[in-house]
């Protein structure tokens, strides 16, 4: 049984702006979304992602966080993209699955 809300939801993932093309942003293929925010105590942000990426299998369903040393939004941001540039050197060897 598929659930029919879901292909909105893939919809909205895959609609995002060019100011968001960190991280999975810079993957081929991925749905994702994100979010970001400074931590109340300290002020540093967090970033983070949850996406879908394709695999030579299927789908894999990721997530990726980061809060940079110096604790801005771009450090966190590019820490985010130096782990999806990790994950897609290495997607060969992931395994991804079909919903349905």
């Amino acid at each position: 049984m598929q659930y029919a809300a879901g292909a909105g939801i893939r919809s909205s993932s895959n609609a995002r702006s060019d100011n968001q093309s960190w991280g999975l942003g810079g993957f081929v293929g991925a749905s994702f979304k994100g979010g970001w925010g400074p931590d109340e105590t300290t002020g540093a942000y967090t970033v983070r992602q949850f996406g879908l990426i394709p695999t030579r299998t299927g789908t894999l369903a990721v997530a990726l966080a980061a809060q940079s040393d110096s604790g801005t939004f771009d450090a966190a941001a590019a820490a985010l993209s130096k782990m999806a540039v990790v994950l897609a050197e290495n997607v060969g060897e992931l395994t991804g699955g079909h919903c349905s």
